[in-house]
């Protein structure tokens, strides 16, 4: 005797629940690429738009204007490592008036006016190996002027550039990773380096315990060429 098979469609609601299930799912699985590009508008991020937003002004309040931007990528190719400035960005600060921790060194723009300069930067590791690079040792300089970068001052957690969770100057075999790095300059130091910025990427060797095969010996200097920002 046969038996027919009674068939039973699943009732809307579960079917709906799947699907949100699905949806949140997908939703967990984006990448950093993906989350930068929904961040929400007026927000500082890496991506062209957000590099723009300022993240210098939340902290110090006062006029934070973007002076110069320059979106013309720079490789400094040492062959297992390579060292490019995506893009950067120079933005002036005129009468900060929020209160800052005095322990901070983002607290050097509280009392006085000055400039913070941007740079996104990438560094990818192409060996099979770890290496350690210190990325506050790119420096800008000019006119006996000479600065180090932060990590820090004024860079978004989400956007700190780090090798490995671990340690921030480790950066693991075939890995690529990407951050913000900045320069804090009062007016003295910025009318010396206008005209004479060079960015100064040191070489990977001057890092390495054991040294590695690298394209040159030497650092790599880039002329910073500003370029003044115009409104679209």
């Amino acid at each position: 005797m046969n038996q027919k098979h009674k068939v039973i469609q699943p009732k809307k609601h579960q079917t709906l629940q799947k699907q949100k299930e699905k949806t949140e799912a997908k939703t967990e699985e984006k990448s950093p690429e993906q989350k930068q590009a929904v961040a929400p508008t007026g927000t500082f991020s890496l991506t062209p738009a957000g590099f723009k937003q300022s993240a210098v002004a939340p902290k110090t309040g006062g006029t934070v204007s973007l002076v110069y931007l320059n979106t013309t990528p720079e490789t400094a190719d040492f062959g297992p490592l390579k060292v490019t400035i995506k893009q950067y960005k120079l933005e002036s600060v005129t009468g900060s008036n929020k209160k800052m921790d005095p322990y901070s060194p983002e607290s050097y723009l509280a009392n006085q006016d000055g400039f913070v300069v941007t740079a996104d930067v990438v560094i990818e590791n192409t060996s099979a190996s770890n290496i350690n690079y210190l990325a506050e040792r790119i420096q800008i300089n000019g006119g006996g002027i000479s600065k180090g970068a932060s990590l820090e001052n004024f860079v978004p957690t989400a956007y700190q550039l780090s090798g490995s969770a671990t340690s921030h100057n480790i950066f693991p075999a075939k890995s690529k990773r990407e951050g913000a790095i900045t320069y804090m300059l009062n007016k003295e130091n910025y009318y010396t380096l206008v005209h004479l910025t060079k960015l100064v990427v040191p070489n990977p060797n001057e890092f390495a315990d054991k040294a590695l095969p690298v394209k040159t010996t030497k650092g790599n200097r880039f002329r910073f060429s500003h370029h003044r920002v115009t409104k679209s």
